[in-house]
């Protein structure tokens, strides 16, 4: 009797010890799955967080781009007025040139 009831008390013993490994080892796992799901979602956001930078980035290239193309599109366009109003000016002054000489010529 009191040897059965000491294989009984083992058993249990026995049985709870396993029990215990069991519950550990389910939270072990289950906390390797958190830490796993941490680091796949903290990847997930750097790779969103680079993804926007780098948009951000090609969208402020784009705008510098723009700005310069219009500044030099601005700057042609100033430069071809410059000439044009050059031009007119020199060809309103051989105008008067000539236009001087053949008053003298018809003085003379």
């Amino acid at each position: 009797d009191i040897e059965r009831a000491r294989r009984g008390r083992v058993r249990e013993a026995v049985r709870r010890k396993t029990e215990d490994e069991e519950e550990e080892a389910r939270r072990k796992e289950r906390l390797l799955f958190a830490t796993q799901e941490l680091a796949r979602r903290r990847i997930e956001e750097e790779e969103r967080q680079r993804k926007m930078e780098e948009e951000a980035e090609s969208r402020r290239k784009m705008e510098e781009m723009k700005r310069r193309r219009a500044s030099q599109e601005a700057f042609r366009k100033r430069a071809a007025e410059e000439a044009r109003q050059r031009k007119a000016e020199e060809e309103e002054s051989r105008r008067k040139t000539e236009e001087a000489a053949r008053k003298r010529r018809s003085e003379e």
